[in-house]
């Protein structure tokens, strides 16, 4: 029975991908081949995907409030009212 399903997956999946490439690859291959001018440089895909993988890498190092060490609880340090002694 499990052999059967994966084939099943199997054809469905590249019955999916048949379909993605036929609509959406070849329509998108067919316009850059019209206009060539449409398209991105290589130096500016690369500056787009280096820009979207800093901004990941700065909001995965955020620390969260779950990675802030606890702290037992003590009451807030005040300055006495009162002036110091001179003794």
């Amino acid at each position: 029975m499990q052999k059967n399903t994966i084939s099943i997956d199997r054809r469905e999946r590249d019955t999916a991908f048949e379909h993605w490439l036929a609509s959406e690859v070849a329509a998108s291959y067919d316009a850059m081949r019209t206009d060539p001018s449409r398209g991105l440089s290589v130096d500016s895909a690369f500056a787009s995907v280096r820009d979207r993988h800093a901004e990941r890498v700065r909001v995965a190092d955020r620390p969260t409030a779950a990675d802030q060490p606890t702290k037992p609880d003590t009451p807030p340090q005040t300055s006495s009212p009162l002036p110091r002694s001179r003794c």
